[in-house]
């Protein structure tokens, strides 16, 4: 038998602006509703597992998207200053510009104040204080694809994320993801500077030695004969 599916609310990035917490405490009381309902109580446990999981999975989306709502656009004013070593620019605001994530969840959208100035790159202040990837994939995301990526083929590690999150992954975007981190790697190392002196302390260097066994050649037998 085969429970009845509860559709749950979904969002897009027109639906952003009048999402609310209510949405996402909707789809939790509806994943309760099913998980006490008779139809649910009818199939084998397993079966429940798994569809916890993807239902589950769809109200923690919602969640991650009341918070993001709930962080704002990153408004910080009618305009603000930029300084560079090319000179100080000051950039305006002009729109919202949403800018998709896709999470361990699933999508959500971060809807993002931009300022802009004649011949510069728009600036957001909501990339910096939310900490948000350059690519659409979360830092989480990333980071489980390069984790997976480690251990076997790409295809492998693509297989894998969508088993675990939901997500459909290309394999060459799985490929871009483990180049990116390499290089943050490499610039990590490059980037880290020795400590000083004064913040060090001494260094115990210790050895320690092991006498080798020594062979005896074995004692000389001597057999006399009797007579």
């Amino acid at each position: 038998m085969v429970a009845e599916a509860i559709r749950l609310p979904s969002v897009s990035a027109d639906d952003v602006p009048d999402f609310s917490l209510a949405a996402a405490r909707r789809a939790w009381d509806g994943l309760e509703g099913w998980a006490m309902s008779e139809a649910a109580c009818a199939l084998p446990e397993h079966e429940v597992e798994l569809q916890m999981e993807t239902r589950g999975r769809e109200a923690m989306r919602l969640m991650l998207q009341a918070h993001m709502n709930r962080r704002g656009t990153g408004r910080v004013g009618p305009a603000l200053r930029v300084v560079s070593p090319e000179g100080d620019a000051r950039h305006e605001e002009a729109r919202v510009d949403p800018k998709k994530i896709v999470s361990i969840f699933g999508d959500v959208t971060a809807r993002r104040t931009a300022y802009a100035a004649e011949g510069a790159e728009s600036v957001h202040p909501l990339d910096e204080t939310a900490s948000l990837p350059a690519r659409s994939f979360s830092y989480e995301l990333q980071r489980r694809v390069v984790d997976e990526a480690v251990r076997g083929p790409f295809d492998e590690a693509v297989e894998s994320i969508e088993k675990t999150t939901g997500n459909t992954l290309s394999k060459r975007s799985a490929e871009e993801v483990v180049q990116d981190a390499a290089e943050d790697f490499d610039a990590f190392y490059q980037e880290r500077k020795a400590p000083s002196a004064e913040g060090t302390g001494p260094i115990l260097v210790a050895a320690v030695f092991t006498q080798e066994p020594r062979i005896r050649a074995p004692e000389e037998v001597v057999v006399s004969e009797k007579h």
